[in-house]
């Protein structure tokens, strides 16, 4: 797999291990702390697929219906979190509302690695490729994300499993 997927695989990873993390937290409750990372780290890995991957995915014929799809796909997981963070932290809306997000999100993340990544790196040009991993780089480290293989960069490091 390409750096540029593997970056942005090491996001999902980080989203899996928070939904874990949420999950064993608490049947009813939300852990709060738990979602506002949970939404920081969706918050920056959707602007960096929407600006850098799925423009670059929509200049290709075989990629840019899927492209379009995650990108409303998108939509949905950013209005359910507008939902849940908009609403008073006792609400008993909440936890339903998480555990819709987490389904949301880990079906999506499902259909990108196993559809969207391995047809962008078969269609896409060698350059296209390398374009895509230094904006990615570029703009992880602008949002303090860690970088592939460059270690903490450092505003959140990534949760430790228990």
């Amino acid at each position: 797999m390409h750096d540029a997927f593997m970056m942005l695989k090491e996001d999902h990873d980080r989203i899996a291990l928070l939904f874990k993390q949420s999950r064993a937290s608490g049947g009813t409750k939300v852990n709060h702390q738990i979602f506002d990372q949970i939404r920081s780290v969706l918050d920056n890995h959707t602007h960096i697929e929407e600006t850098i991957l799925y423009p670059t995915c929509e200049k290709h014929q075989e990629l840019k219906r899927m492209a379009l799809e995650f990108n409303d796909a998108h939509a949905e997981v950013k209005e359910l979190m507008f939902q849940i963070t908009r609403s008073a932290r006792d609400d008993a809306n909440i936890a339903p509302k998480l555990r819709s997000l987490m389904e949301r999100v880990e079906a999506h993340i499902q259909e990108e690695e196993e559809r969207l990544f391995p047809l962008a790196e078969k269609v896409m040009r060698r350059n296209e490729l390398e374009y895509m991993r230094a904006e990615i780089e570029s703009a992880r480290r602008r949002l303090g994300i860690w970088t592939h293989g460059a270690g903490p960069g450092a505003m959140q490091p990534y949760p430790e499993e228990d």
